[in-house]
Order: C-alpha cells, then sequence, then structure tokens
C-alpha cells in the first residue's frame, strides 16, 4: 500500500488503525487508505470529507497451512477444502461489487462527498502505480518461485508477464 500512496504522490505511513481518527482529525495525516465499512465503522466521516476511489473494499479470508500438514491430510479432504475455498472465492466476487457500492453509501449517507476516479486516472494508476512502481518493487522484494506463481497463475488474468531480469512483458 505504501508504493501505492508514494506512487500517488502521498508519502505512506504505517499507523496502527485505532489511531488514524484521532491522527486525522489533528491533521496529522492528510487521508487514510481502508475498506470504506471499516472507514465508516471508525466514524473517518466525522474528520474527512472525501472518499475517494476505487481503492476497492473487498472482505477477505484467506487459510492457510503448510505442506507438510496439507500433505497430511487425505486426498479427499483436500479435494473438499479444494472446493470450499472455490466456492468461497466465487461468493466474495460476486459480492465485491454490492460490498463497495453499500461502503460508498454509508459514507455518504454520513456526509461524506464520494469522489469516484475518472478512467484517465484509473489508467494512470494502472500504468505509472501498479505497473511502474508496485509490482516492480514487489519483484524485488521475492523470490524465483513467487515470480513463477505469478506467471503461471496471475498473469493470463493481468496479462502482464515477469520475465527472468524483472522486466514486464504484455501477454494477449
Amino acid at each position: 500500500m505504501t508504493d501505492a500512496i508514494n506512487g500517488l504522490g502521498g508519502d505512506g505511513q504505517f499507523m496502527a488503525f485505532a489511531d488514524v481518527y484521532t491522527a486525522l482529525e489533528r491533521g496529522i495525516l492528510d487521508a487514510g487508505v481502508t475498506g470504506a465499512h471499516a472507514g465508516h465503522g471508525q466514524r473517518w466521516y466525522e474528520v474527512t470529507d472525501n472518499l475517494i476511489g476505487p481503492f476497492i473494499s473487498m472482505p477477505m479470508g484467506f487459510e492457510t497451512m503448510n505442506v507438510d500438514t496439507w500433505n497430511s491430510i487425505p486426498a479427499d479432504l483436500q479435494a473438499i477444502i479444494i472446493e470450499e475455498g472455490a466456492k468461497m472465492e466465487l461468493e466474495n466476487l460476486r459480492l465485491a461489487a454490492v460490498w463497495n457500492e453499500t461502503g460508498v453509501k454509508v459514507n455518504v449517507d454520513a456526509g461524506m462527498t464520494f469522489l469516484e476516479w475518472s478512467d484517465e486516472m484509473k489508467q494512470y494508476v494502472y500504468e505509472n502505480v501498479a505497473l511502474g512502481r508496485v509490482l516492480p518493487n514487489w519483484i524485488v522484494r521475492v523470490g524465483p518461485e513467487e515470480i513463477a506463481i505469478w506467471n503461471e497463475h496471475v498473469a493470463p488474468w493481468a496479462k502482464v508477464q515477469i520475465e527472468d531480469d524483472g522486466s514486464l512483458t504484455f501477454i494477449e
């Protein structure tokens, strides 16, 4: 997130979520980034005027375990876990639009103004922030295994492959 904020011209800072309200109120922070519902729950609408985006807000749930534990689970139970995980993923994707829409609504109803990014801003963020800063900095932090996972699972969807030298190639 810091890479994204910095790429947009800000100075990204990490702060305990519970301290953000006071920091916004006192002018220590000019803005905060969170899901629309989480910001509403913390009453950020009392200390900020605008909701800007989209930085899509979506509830996530991840189930993780190490490979030894996974391998100790019988194959039939692994299949059930994978199937249920796929169902959960589809449901979260279905709910994403509703979640985002209601998150914006509750903040606007509380007095904020929603300033939606223009198509030009979305393109700028994609090209200059996501591909120009966030992804290159991620590439530096990870190893070849993570890049291989990206290229296998994300690249076909994102249409961006990471080359061995760390450069990006657009794919069809």
